[in-house]
């Protein structure tokens, strides 16, 4: 009897174990998965750069040889609207001009624009004031003006029980008479307010190039 439990005993471990270990061709690998991440990662950046080139492909670089763009980094708080230009947003200024130059634009520094303009007539133009965007673009000489305006919402995410904060980026491009042209918007999530800042880069490093390229489109479009 004993050794009929024993024999019982050793036939059911072999099927737990059967059961519980993997197959030799079903194993799960870290790294094949991995792989198929990133590969399906480079992918999707391949699709990316080829839309990127399809916008920019648009015709009338010519028309934009040379033309002055100021570019207004703001933030919404509320109902309200303010300029940002302390020197932790340099790099996001820097990042959006240097596009903006690669089509042939002029563009101003953060310090340029607070010589050039007032606190007033910037809080103006960001309330749709037509005269207040000419006076403005007037004493830059420029011929459009490019607003990036960020909004951040909170939430609460229900699956993992944390908050989540939404980086919301949209650019507006106008002409100097603050002609509406085109507008665009991209996207990030952070886990964190102390994570905005960071997020906020890292989505401009990322969908910069495609941001401005709608806007290119756009532009190029309504100007045939």
């Amino acid at each position: 009897m004993a050794r009929s439990v024993c024999l019982m005993d050793f036939s059911l471990l072999a099927v737990l174990l059967v059961l519980v270990l993997p197959a030799p061709g079903l194993a799960f690998s870290f790294s094949a998965y991995e792989q198929s991440e990133q590969e399906a990662e480079q992918e999707q950046q391949r699709q990316r750069a080829d839309e990127i080139a399809a916008l920019l492909a648009t015709p009338c670089a010519a028309r934009l040889k040379g033309a002055t763009t100021a570019f207004l980094f703001t933030q919404q708080q509320g109902d309200a609207l303010y300029l940002r230009s302390s020197p932790q947003d340099e790099a996001l200024y820097e990042h959006i001009n240097s596009r903006l130059r690669r089509l042939g634009l002029k563009t101003f520094s953060p310090e340029q624009i607070r010589q050039r303009i007032a606190d007033a007539e910037v809080q103006a133009f960001m309330n749709n004031d037509a005269d207040a965007a000419l006076a403005a673009a007037r004493k830059f000489s420029a011929r459009f003006v490019l607003r990036a305006q960020l909004k951040t919402q909170t939430r609460r995410n229900p699956v993992v029980g944390i908050d989540e904060v939404s980086v919301l980026l949209t650019f507006y491009l106008s002409d100097a008479g603050g002609r509406a042209l085109s507008s665009v918007q991209v996207a990030e999530t952070a886990f964190s307010d102390a994570q905005v800042e960071a997020t906020l880069l890292a989505l401009t490093q990322r969908q910069a190039d495609y941001a401005i390229a709608r806007l290119y489109r756009d532009f190029c479009q309504q100007a045939r």
